[in-house]
């Protein structure tokens, strides 16, 4: 009976030492394969982060431009006024001047013409050079 028991510890052993070895290497190979895993959601946590940065800037810029884009639009709005202000003075004086030419006074009429005409030529110089008054 004692051998049995011997052979039987010996066999139990040689089939339990290769199952532990086996069992130990997958183990080994399942904690690499998790760090590598580990290694990669951290890589691509920075890259999110990064992009996020890179985004959060992009935006900023977007908005300073955006913001920039705004007020040359209010100050194209606000030459527009002025330049209709500036027609409607045009409209108003040509009126006069018609007026005038109704009453037969030429010479003034002629000067008035001159004048105007200066002024126009003014205003298209000025809207050529992008002045401001």
């Amino acid at each position: 009976m004692e051998n049995t028991v011997i052979y039987f510890i010996i066999t139990a052993l040689a089939g339990l030492l290769p199952g532990l070895l086996v069992a130990l290497l997958i183990k080994q190979k399942a904690a690499k394969k998790l760090n590598e895993l580990k290694d990669l959601a951290e890589e691509e946590r920075s890259r999110n982060a990064k992009i996020s940065e890179r985004l959060a800037e992009m935006e900023k810029m977007q908005q300073a431009e955006n913001s920039k884009y705004a007020t040359r639009i209010q100050n194209m709005n606000h030459e527009i006024g002025v330049l209709k202000n500036e027609n409607e003075m045009l409209v108003t004086h040509n009126r006069e001047l018609d007026q005038l030419l109704k009453e037969g006074q030429p010479v003034i009429h002629s000067l008035k013409m001159k004048l105007i005409e200066a002024n126009n030529t003014i205003v298209r110089y000025k809207a050529r050079l992008g002045l401001k008054d």
